[in-house]
């Protein structure tokens, strides 16, 4: 019995979704089908059955089919290809294939609302994080609303620097991604995403502008 697989899609390889739709990440159940598509491009119903009964779990085809098409709804795992298996000389089985719609999700609402050229930014975690910050200038006053722009320009590029990182980066590095959880993944996006912008922004002269115009 021969096999063989013709996919039609391409995953991308960053997604941004919302919140509503991020939650498929706390069922436990679709989480476990979106980490067998993590680490295979493409699977069947047959697949992930066997994908789950590897780790000492029974699943009816039909239960994972409701998983998939809760998924599918969600636009977060998708229609891929076929399956042709050749049964015998005579017979050809069909099966669908099944992929993530991206390799690594995030969620909109981890990101501030903040926009890089808005003049008159007010952010109540700026504020209040200028005023912490207020202790290390004690010669001048840290402007709140000069702060938040520095923000926003941070944030309008953090997530627009780590998409362009994963793109780019080696196979080796994107497999990687399959070993990790999806809050970790979200940790990554952070952490990545700020130092690739603090590296774009002279920060100690944005800040030095900040207690400028206060004065």
């Amino acid at each position: 019995m021969e096999s063989q697989d013709l996919v039609t899609f391409k995953p991308t390889i960053i997604k941004m979704v919302d919140a509503k739709t991020f939650g498929a990440f706390t069922d436990e159940h679709l989480t476990a089908v979106l980490g067998f598509l993590r680490i295979s491009n493409s699977m069947t119903i047959t697949d992930l059955a066997l994908a789950f009964k590897n780790q000492g779990i029974i699943k009816s085809e039909s239960t994972i089919y409701r998983y998939i098409q809760k998924l599918i709804e969600k636009d977060l795992v998708t229609k891929s290809g076929k399956r042709i298996t050749s049964t015998s000389p005579e017979e050809v089985r069909s099966e669908t294939l099944y992929c993530r719609t991206a390799r690594v999700f995030i969620e909109k609402s981890s990101i501030l609302d903040l926009v890089e050229d808005q003049q008159d930014i007010s952010c109540n975690i700026c504020n209040l994080s200028a005023q912490l910050l207020q202790q290390l200038f004690s010669k001048n006053n840290l402007s709140s609303k000069c702060f938040s722009r520095i923000i926003g320009k941070i944030e309008h590029q953090r997530i627009k620097l780590f998409t362009k990182l994963i793109e780019t980066a080696d196979q080796s590095v994107l497999d990687q991604f399959d070993d990790i959880s999806f809050e970790q993944v979200k940790e990554i996006i952070n952490l990545t995403g700020w130092i690739a912008t603090l590296k774009t922004i002279d920060l100690e002269n944005e800040l030095a502008e900040c207690t400028k115009s206060k004065k």
